[in-house]
């Protein structure tokens, strides 16, 4: 099950390489786990956002 920092889309050509691609009951980890998607047809399955104020607090704690 490949997993990614970076989005679903972002890994398409490589689950074409694994022949993953397009596949019902095959996933991918991404956003740093806050996304589960079903490769067939990029289903979503799971999301975990984070707040807004939280994600400020460590925009701003990134600036000093």
């Amino acid at each position: 099950m490949p997993n990614t920092g970076r989005s679903f889309k972002s890994v398409q050509e490589l689950l074409k390489t694994l022949g993953l691609y397009d596949q019902a009951g095959q996933y991918v980890i991404s956003y740093n786990g806050a996304a589960i998607v079903e490769n067939k047809d990029n289903q979503v399955l799971l999301t975990r956002g984070m707040d807004l104020a939280l994600a400020e607090k460590i925009f701003k704690a990134g600036l000093v």
